[in-house]
């Protein structure tokens, strides 16, 4: 009889998991597919005047149609993809579609379609014999490896002094925002490891949607009302936590033997735990390290003179203020995404304003590197 009671339970469990892991399909489609409608000029070659940045040179661009033709194929497969969850061929079309777009242009590697793309992977790495019971610690180590390395890359000057201020005025210089503010860190922090403790699991769950509430209350309309890509991403994220870490049989530590022997699990590792090191010596670009919301990442501003303003396209234009273009600012205005911030990105923006140029002399990109362990370098002038 206890044999049969326990043979339920299991049957009980693993249809959990598989509903769990349904949900969490349905929740990264539906924040995947919104957060490409509301960037939704960074999947295009020619709509616009950022240009693009393929991640190797030798990379061509494509041209229309073809640029609207993959984006469709893409959204048809998100689509498809709420009716066939599971689907092998869906998931791995999906992940290996949006990867070439990011190759094509660095821009698109967002900290959150980079962590939507290493859940597709999961998805895809998913068998019969290896399914929720496998698939649910592997996703659990991606999201604890988020909040730590989030929580990390805060620990510095320029999260304190400046994002920590941004928060509290968007509420109005509330005293409360910007206590809660300097507790982030910490937050984070704890919320990664206490996800993976038994013990602390509840608290970790509770403090990780008061962590998103509190990001979607200082961007949203009651905020800065900004960066309106990331809210639904701090909204998917609590709920990813919820349907992870909420069951009571859903413990990291179990099948942990067996898990770390898959390659997905040592893929996540490597690109969720392992890799992000690199950023704290500016080795490793910051939005694949999960470095969010630090104010500590590398940044730039070209400086053009008054007859290059003077023939720029009037959408760029307007954005000169002292004749210094703020990359970030540019990229926003036309894919309401920050560009990927990497030197690379750029220089690809410099040698596109020299296009209205008369000499190489008028255009100056000022380049300000991150700080980082090493060192604090200086600034630079191309």
């Amino acid at each position: 009889m206890n044999k049969k009671l326990y043979a339920l339970k299991l049957k009980l469990a693993d249809f959990d998991q598989e509903k769990r892991v349904g949900a969490i399909k349905f929740i990264l489609l539906a924040a995947l597919f919104i957060g490409i409608m509301l960037s939704y000029n960074l999947w295009l070659t020619e709509s616009i005047y950022f240009p693009l940045t393929p991640l190797f040179d030798f990379f061509p661009g494509l041209i229309q149609p073809f640029d609207h033709i993959l984006l469709y194929i893409i959204i048809l497969l998100i689509a498809v993809g709420f009716v066939y969850p599971f689907n092998f061929l869906l998931n791995i079309s999906l992940f290996i579609l949006l990867l070439i777009l990011a190759f094509l242009d660095i821009n698109r590697f967002q900290p959150w379609v980079y962590q939507y793309l290493l859940m597709l992977l999961a998805f895809s790495s998913m068998t019969k014999k290896q399914g929720p019971a496998f698939l649910i610690p592997a996703l659990q180590l991606l999201l604890c490896g988020i909040f730590f390395w989030s929580g990390i890359f805060k620990f510095n000057h320029l999260y304190f002094s400046q994002v920590v201020n941004r928060f509290s005025e968007s509420m109005g210089n509330n005293v409360i925002v910007y206590g809660i503010g300097l507790l982030i860190p910490v937050l984070e922090l704890f919320t990664a490891i206490g996800l993976l403790v038994r013990k602390s699991r509840k608290i970790a769950i509770f403090t990780a949607f008061f962590i998103h509430f509190f990001y979607l209350l200082v961007t949203g309309p009651l905020g800065s009302n900004t960066n309106t890509v990331l809210w639904p991403w701090n909204t998917a994220m609590p709920l990813f936590v919820f349907f992870l870490f909420t069951g009571e049989h859903l413990y990291f530590s179990q099948n942990l033997k067996g898990f770390f022997q898959l390659n997905i699990t040592r893929a996540i590792l490597l690109l969720a735990w392992i890799i992000p090191i690199f950023n704290l010596f500016n080795l490793w670009p910051a939005y694949t390290s999960f470095n969010l919301y630090s104010g500590n990442t590398n940044n730039g501003s070209i400086y053009i003179s008054d007859q290059t303003k003077s023939m720029l396209p009037e959408k760029i234009g307007k954005l000169v203020k002292n004749n210094a273009l703020e990359i970030k600012e540019w990229s926003m205005e036309e894919m309401n995404v920050p560009a990927f911030p990497e030197k690379k990105v750029f220089l690809s923006a410099r040698n596109f304003i020299y296009n209205y140029a008369a000499d190489s002399t008028e255009v100056v990109l000022y380049y300000r590197p991150k700080t980082h362990l090493i060192g604090n370098p200086q600034a630079e002038f191309y």
